[in-house]
């Protein structure tokens, strides 16, 4: 998968959730809440945000749990400028987020975090702090 998230700090244990049996996920994807404790790659805009897989799980190897970091900085690409503070949502294309834009979109479920550097263009890769 592209554009992995690098997890640059950890404020909190290593949470584990359900994924499927016969998907692969690579570590430093962002996962999605899909059901109740089930996660989810991310793949569309506004999914609701559930953090960072912290390890590779292999297609069909038999574990249905996965580890994912809920909570620290995140260096994340983005989909285009994001300002200094402002609050970022998933964007439509994986793991990668977009500046807060719409009321529709400040739902707090699907806020990912604070931009702690701003972003001039597409495919800039800049700290978020997701608490």
């Amino acid at each position: 998968m592209a554009d992995e998230v690098e997890i640059a700090r950890r404020d909190a244990p290593t949470q584990y959730f359900t994924v499927a049996d016969g998907t692969a996920i690579t570590k430093g994807t962002v996962m999605v809440l899909s059901g109740a404790m089930t996660a989810i790659a991310h793949s569309a805009a506004n999914e609701v945000f559930l953090g960072i897989a912290t390890e590779d799980k292999p297609a069909s190897d038999g574990r249905t749990v996965i580890g994912v970091m809920r909570k620290g900085i995140f260096r994340m690409k983005v989909t285009a400028a994001v300002g200094l503070g402002n609050t970022v949502n998933l964007g439509a294309t994986a793991n990668q987020v977009t500046q807060t834009a719409t009321t529709s979109q400040q739902n707090l479920s699907r806020i990912v975090g604070y931009a702690l550097r701003a972003a001039t263009t597409a495919e800039d890769v800049i700290e978020i702090y997701v608490a």
